[in-house]
């Protein structure tokens, strides 16, 4: 089987960077909370961690629950 080049390799990548991106963003049209977020980036920081920016604009689960 022949191997990827390393300009297939780095397309694959990105697809996969904006399908994560996409998938997230699901999450926060269906109210994922700071708090979640939070643990989420506690458990796997290396995943989760890109969108640590989003704890400054999501809401709390209080203003989530009004």
């Amino acid at each position: 089987m022949k191997q990827p080049t390393q300009e297939q390799m780095f397309y694959a990548a990105d697809k996969r960077n904006a399908e994560l991106n996409l998938q997230f963003l699901e999450f926060v049209k269906e109210g994922l909370t700071k708090q979640e977020l939070q643990k989420c980036i506690d458990r796997r920081p290396e995943l989760w961690g890109r969108w640590s920016n989003w704890l400054k604009v999501l809401p709390s689960k209080e203003e989530h629950a009004e």
